[in-house]
C-alpha cells in the first residue's frame, strides 16, 4: 500500500490504529468489571484508558484521512470511506461516553439539593 504519511516507506495510520482499538476494548472490559464488583479504582481505569483511546483515535485519524484524500477514485475508496464512518461512529460514541458517564469536562452533581442549588445560581 503507497501512502503519503510514512516512515522509510512505513505507514504510520497502521502503526497508531492499535492504541486506541486496545486501549477502548480494555476500558469495556474494565467497567464491565467495576459494574460486576463495584471496586471504584475500575471505573478510573475505565476512564483513562477510554480517554486514551479518544485522544490515540483522534492521533490516528490525521494520518488516515490524509491518506483517504489523497487516494485516487477506485474499490479501496469505497473501503476507506466506510472504514471512516465507523471509526468516526466509534470516537464519537466514546466520546459522549467519556463526557456523560465519567463526567470529564462536566461539573459533578451528586445529590437533588445540588443539583436545584445549581440550577437557581443560573437561572
Amino acid at each position: 500500500m503507497s501512502t503519503r504519511v510514512s516512515v522509510y516507506n512505513h505507514p504510520i495510520h497502521p502503526m497508531l490504529i492499535a492504541f486506541p482499538i486496545g486501549l477502548w476494548v480494555f476500558s469495556v472490559v474494565s467497567y464491565g468489571i467495576f459494574l460486576a464488583i463495584s471496586v471504584p479504582v475500575w471505573r478510573t481505569v475505565s476512564l483513562y484508558t477510554m480517554g486514551g483511546g479518544v485522544i490515540g483515535g483522534i492521533l490516528a485519524a490525521v494520518p488516515g484521512t490524509i491518506d483517504f484524500l489523497t487516494r485516487g477514485p477506485s474499490r479501496a475508496l469505497t473501503i476507506a470511506m466506510t472504514h471512516m464512518v465507523c471509526n468516526t461512529v466509534a470516537l464519537t460514541i466514546f466520546t459522549i461516553s467519556l463526557v456523560y458517564e465519567h463526567g470529564v469536562g462536566v461539573s459533578h452533581v451528586s445529590s437533588r439539593a445540588q443539583a436545584e442549588e445549581l440550577v437557581e445560581q443560573h437561572v
